[in-house]
C-alpha cells in the first residue's frame, strides 16, 4: 500500500476545506496521515471518516521539526503534499528523501525543497478553496 502525508498547518477553516481531498477515488488504496496544527485534533477525530493525524506546535518550531522528522522516518511516505506550512516542513521532507514532495510554488523554500509543485493565483478567488486544494 502506498503512503502519503498531507500537511496543513494553518487555520481551522482551511483545514476543513482541505480535508475532503483525501477522499478522491485515486487515493482509495492509499494510507494517508494528516499533519495539522496543534489544537485542531477535533477536526480529524470527528470527520467522517475519521482521519489519522499528528499535531505540530508551530509556536515551538524546534520541537515540531523534530517531531515531524521522527514521524517521516517511521511512516516512510511515498508522497508528501504540503498545502500550507512553514519552510522547515519542506526541508524535513527533502532531508528525509520523500520521493514526491508536492506543494504550491510561492516562497523560496518551495522552489528549493519541493520536486512537484504548481503555481496558483488564489488572490483572484476564481475557485472555491476546496477546488484549489484538489489541484
Amino acid at each position: 500500500m502506498k503512503k502519503a502525508v498531507f500537511i496543513r498547518l494553518d487555520k481551522i477553516g482551511d483545514l476543513i476545506c482541505t480535508m475532503p481531498v483525501d477522499q478522491v477515488p485515486e487515493l482509495k488504496d492509499w494510507e494517508i496521515t494528516w499533519v495539522i496544527a496543534k489544537g485542531l485534533s477535533f477536526i480529524p477525530e470527528h470527520a467522517d471518516p475519521k482521519r489519522p493525524y499528528i499535531e505540530l506546535d508551530k509556536n515551538n518550531p524546534a520541537e515540531a521539526r523534530a517531531q515531524l522528522d521522527t514521524f517521516i522516518k517511521e511512516f516512510k511516505p511515498d508522497v508528501a503534499v504540503s498545502f500550507q506550512s512553514p519552510w522547515w516542513v519542506n526541508f524535513v521532507l527533502w532531508k528525509n528523501r520523500v520521493a514526491k514532495r508536492i506543494g504550491v510554488l510561492s516562497k523560496w523554500d518551495s522552489f528549493v525543497f519541493l520536486n512537484a509543485g504548481l503555481r496558483q493565483k488564489r488572490s483572484q478567488a476564481i475557485k472555491h478553496e476546496a477546488d484549489y486544494n484538489l489541484d
